[in-house]
């Protein structure tokens, strides 16, 4: 059987593709590597905008939801500050990846998981998947891979992607410290030089992580791990209960995203946050864009996926170029920078929206340089009176 579609992976940004893909009539086909449903390391925050792009209710595997946030600096509490708005929600990877699948299935989409694929071959009119569980065509494949794309090897794309690499944990905590912990977001920028660690409140654990921002290798990630659980009180009596690394992609380069074979989307396009490595939200945005590309090229005569990859650069990989900007600046002054933001409203105002959806990072960046003397003028008044108590 041919496919119309083909698409090698079933995270977010797969599932989700497949889930249009369906709704618009579409046979397509998800092949996944791993048994579902399978642990996928991840903190787990799900911004606002990302849960806005789902065009279904997520409500069944949420978590918790983040309406606040704390500062630290080496375990030293700089600020916690409360939001009249959710800026984030908190999942279980492996829970809603499972969910999202389901509802790809629910439209129609096929699935193979637990499938090994030994070949790819990329003739004019298809191309043809060899693996361990039959050979399958299809007309337009779809790179849905993640950071190790195989799919992208075949294409000839991103052969030189950068990417930092994360380490996160699973923490069972005592249910005092949960409830101390509360639904706030905690980030550290003093956890690793050029990163930040993380702790994120679930239903009945926390996941704490170490993500180094950095495409230069780096030994012993795990001693920093430890020392960022061991500096903070709310994980002093900590049972771990899995632990794993992963790479991020560290996204604001512009490349090629097509061949006339077929699209990469999400991490296999090496669309993530380079400041927090967040990468969901890039991975629904560009299976949306995808959806709407491929629609396009099967109604279309003639019609190409140059227009594809013209759409995420312009609207994605700008913005990342924007949060490149503001990766380097926090990673060279991490302390200097963590001070001010403990001080600043406005800086505080401006991080919060973003994070939510409600501005991109290039209008970020645009608010905080114009907002420069009344930063400075907040950080003083601060001072001022702490001297003064």
């Amino acid at each position: 059987m041919t496919y119309d579609v083909i698409i090698i992976g079933g995270g977010p940004s797969g599932s989700l593709l497949a889930f249009l893909l369906s709704k618009k009539g579409y046979s397509n086909l998800i092949l996944e590597k791993e048994k579902l449903p399978r642990y996928k390391a991840c903190g787990g925050g799900l911004t606002m905008k990302s849960i806005n792009l789902l065009p279904f209710d997520v409500s069944p595997v949420i978590e918790n939801a983040a309406k606040g946030g704390i500062l630290t600096y080496q375990g030293n509490e700089l600020f916690r500050v409360d939001h009249k708005n959710v800026v984030a929600k908190y999942i279980m990877r492996d829970v809603f990846d499972n969910y999202l699948i389901k509802m790809a299935l629910n439209e129609g989409t096929e699935i193979i998981d637990a499938v090994n694929i030994k070949n790819i071959e990329l003739n004019n009119k298809e191309s043809s998947i060899n693996t361990s569980n039959g050979l399958f065509k299809s007309k337009i494949l779809i790179g849905a891979d993640g950071v190790y794309s195989l799919v992208a090897k075949y294409f000839g794309l991103q052969q030189n992607r950068r990417t930092g690499i994360a380490l996160e944990t699973e923490i069972s905590i005592p249910e005092k410290a949960l409830k101390q912990q509360g639904s706030y977001a905690l980030f550290d920028f003093g956890a690793i030089e050029h990163g930040y660690g993380w702790i994120f409140p679930k239903q009945s654990h926390v996941s704490a992580g170490i993500f180094y921002a950095n495409h230069n290798n780096i030994n012993n990630l795990k001693i920093y791990l430890e020392k960022f659980i061991a500096n903070h009180h709310i994980l002093k009596d900590h049972n771990i209960i899995n632990i794993k690394g992963h790479k991020i992609p560290l996204g604001g380069n512009a490349t090629q995203l097509h061949t006339e074979h077929g699209l990469l989307i999400g991490d296999a396009a090496n669309l993530a946050d380079p400041w927090l490595g967040e990468g969901i939200y890039y991975a629904l945005r560009s299976a949306t864009i995808a959806a709407e590309e491929i629609d396009l090229y099967l109604k279309l005569h003639g019609y190409t996926f140059s227009n594809y990859t013209k759409r995420i650069n312009e609207e994605i990989v700008k913005q990342l170029k924007h949060a490149s900007i503001l990766s380097k600046l926090v990673y060279r002054y991490p302390f200097g920078l963590s001070k001010i933001l403990s001080h600043s409203t406005i800086m505080q105002k401006g991080i919060f929206d973003t994070m939510r959806g409600d501005i991109g990072f290039k209008d970020l960046e645009i608010q905080l340089i114009k907002n420069i003397p009344n930063i400075i003028k907040e950080v003083f008044t601060k001072r001022k009176s702490n001297e003064l108590q």
